[in-house]
């Protein structure tokens, strides 16, 4: 089976191989009723045989661009076009390809599917919030490969809540987050730290804020 690259390409030579046939022709019409027919089958190649085989693996809007020219042709030959109608068109077209193939060649390999989420069990003991942690897990994934970026981005601020309160429920001294409360309020008053997101992880040394800043923890 054919590469999306390699279908590419095997549209590029058809597109050459049209060009040089119009270009070849002296008249201002294209009416021969041999060359109509070559000319739709080059159109038809396209949307019939290559493009199905890409529409899943590059964005649409770069196959839009490969569309239009090809439309083009086919549409002309449904009258007496002029001949540098086929010329534009054509010329349209390979570098709508060119530009298609850039695109499969740079952008390296498909995207992977959403991956299973991993084992929470050390940060929640209770399967409840284990279930909630898995199923923010999963909106997040949803929403990158929809390609919907700013909406992952609120989905992982809510699986990083969910995260810290499951963090919190195994505290056994719940006073840490009071204390964790109150350096903050004295850091915002110094103004020396900024703290975009309530939301710290602890370690034995460092209380980590989301935004960047890291201040000592102080038991």
């Amino acid at each position: 089976m054919d590469s999306p690259a390699d279908v590419v390409d095997k549209a590029l030579r058809e597109v050459d191989l049209a060009r040089k046939r119009v270009g070849g022709s002296k008249s201002k019409q294209i009416t021969q009723s041999d060359m109509l027919d070559y000319l739709k089958s080059i159109g038809y190649a396209w949307f019939k045989s290559h493009r199905p085989g890409l529409q899943d693996k590059v964005p649409s809007t770069e196959l839009s661009a490969v569309d239009a020219p090809y439309d083009r042709v086919l549409i002309a030959t449904n009258k007496a076009s002029a001949r540098t109608t086929y010329v534009t068109a054509l010329k349209d077209a390979k570098g709508a390809l060119v530009s298609l193939r850039s695109v499969l060649l740079t952008s390296g390999a498909p995207p992977a599917g959403p991956s299973s989420p991993p084992d929470f069990t050390p940060l929640a003991a209770d399967p409840a919030m284990r279930e909630i942690l898995n199923g923010r897990w999963q909106e997040c994934q949803l929403c990158l490969q929809a390609g919907a970026h700013m909406a992952a981005t609120v989905m992982m601020g809510g699986f990083l809540e969910a995260l810290f309160v499951a963090r919190a429920n195994q505290l056994a001294d719940k006073r840490q987050l009071f204390k964790l409360s109150r350096l903050q309020s004295k850091a915002r008053q110094r103004n020396h730290y900024r703290f975009p997101i309530g939301l710290f992880a602890t370690t034995s040394t460092w209380v980590v804020s989301w935004g960047g800043s890291r201040v000592p923890a102080r038991t």
